[in-house]
């Protein structure tokens, strides 16, 4: 009796836990900005810990964005939109 090859998905595989499921590689930006666009959600907003996380990175926090909003939106400032926070930032 022959065994039939291996198929990806093959069953065998997985028992033995040598069947991984693909994983594309992350995504590779060019441009800080992209990276930073990418992580927000569909109405293009951060998440508190990432509009933080941002901010710190530039040794800013959200209170500074309210205390003087450099021309930029408040609205949009306080929604933690990334492209005014990025705009807020100087990019």
């Amino acid at each position: 009796m022959t065994s039939s090859p291996l198929l990806a998905s093959d069953p065998r595989l997985e028992a033995f836990g040598l069947w991984q499921p693909f994983n594309p590689p992350p995504q590779m930006f060019t441009c800080y900005e992209d990276s930073v666009l990418a992580a927000a959600d569909k109405d293009g907003n951060l998440s508190l810990s990432l509009a933080q996380q941002l901010l710190s990175e530039h040794g800013f926090t959200l209170t500074d964005t309210y205390a003087d909003h450099h021309g930029v939106d408040p609205v949009a400032l306080d929604a933690r939109n990334a492209q005014a926070l990025l705009h807020w930032l100087g990019y």
